[in-house]
């Protein structure tokens, strides 16, 4: 195709071919040595072209995202599948929030179950000090008394039958299922005592069963603790369990000397002063233990609230 070629100084216009391009000629008018340049695309030409191209650039893009994605999603599901498959097979323990299980309440109902059996106790101690040995005042208070503190225990032992419903992957979750074996055997045996006569040695059985359910249910706290990151109530715990520990042996003390006394292995002065002793160093023990248990449940009910 011949270009066409104009002259800058005397505006004479050349005809030349193809061929030509990037060769010097001489114009014909005024004999300046013109070059041959290769003329431009017309620019319509030129962006049509390219937003054609990259039209089809797009358009080869998402059809093979499309595909892609076609094929992509059948093996994403069928791995998800394989995955709740899998899960299922090995049999791990689902991750439950403890704010969703019914421990919170639980521990609400142990809390205020041990707050009635303390009220109990003291209001049985005072109408017995107040009547000074009458009975007509302090047998109706015993047997109301004794049905408050029936359904405390009753409160205390749904409260850790609440707790079974621990998460699974909390650590020593075996020691509330030993509290609570425990607890609803002594609470069986208290029930069989209303309608028959108990024998002592199940009587004493009882109380045994009631300090092995409280080891087991204050380990329990322990374990709570460790697995809310709360260092206090595993401290709190080990010092109920020191003072429990020291109101047993106390205990055992005092029945020693009574047996003593009995068998007249030790004076009788001497056995009645140490019975007394003990018993008041049974009470203050006796006192801080309350405290420390009380402060050891209202740690764990705040701990819980937080969650």
């Amino acid at each position: 195709m011949p270009i066409s070629v104009r002259c800058d100084e005397c505006s004479e216009s050349h005809r030349v071919k193809d061929e030509a391009v990037g060769k010097r000629f001489k114009c014909k008018g005024c004999g300046k040595f013109l070059k041959v340049e290769a003329p431009a695309p017309p620019e319509d030409d030129f962006s049509n072209f390219d937003d054609a191209e990259l039209n089809d650039e797009d358009a080869e893009k998402s059809e093979e995202a499309a595909d892609d994605s076609r094929k992509k999603a059948p093996r994403r599901a069928k791995s998800a599948s394989a995955g709740r498959k899998g899960s299922t097979k090995a049999g791990k323990p689902k991750s439950v929030p403890i704010g969703r299980t019914k421990v919170p309440l639980g521990i609400d109902c142990v809390f205020f179950g041990f707050l009635a059996t303390i009220l109990v106790v003291l209001i049985v101690f005072a109408v017995t000090w107040s009547s000074r040995g009458n009975p007509v005042k302090v047998v109706p208070v015993l047997f109301w008394m004794s049905l408050v503190g029936f359904a405390a225990t009753v409160v205390t032992t749904v409260g850790k039958l609440l707790c079974l419903t621990a998460p699974p992957q909390m650590p020593g979750k075996g020691t509330i299922y030993v509290a609570v074996a425990i607890d609803v055997l002594a609470l069986s045996i208290t029930m069989a005592s209303f309608v028959a006569t108990v024998p002592a040695l199940l009587t004493s059985a009882i109380n045994l069963l009631s300090i092995a359910g409280f080891v087991s249910f204050i380990l329990f706290l322990q374990n709570l603790g460790d697995f809310l990151g709360e260092r206090d109530l595993r401290e709190r715990g080990s010092g109920v369990l020191m003072l429990g520990i020291g109101i047993v042996v106390l205990l055992a003390v005092q029945v020693g000397l009574a047996l003593a006394a009995q068998a007249r292995a030790l004076p009788p002065i001497v056995a009645g002063l140490g019975v007394l002793l003990v018993m008041l160093v049974l009470l203050v023990v006796g006192v801080f233990f309350v405290i420390r248990y009380a402060g050891l449940l209202s740690t764990c009910r705040y701990a819980l609230s937080n969650c």
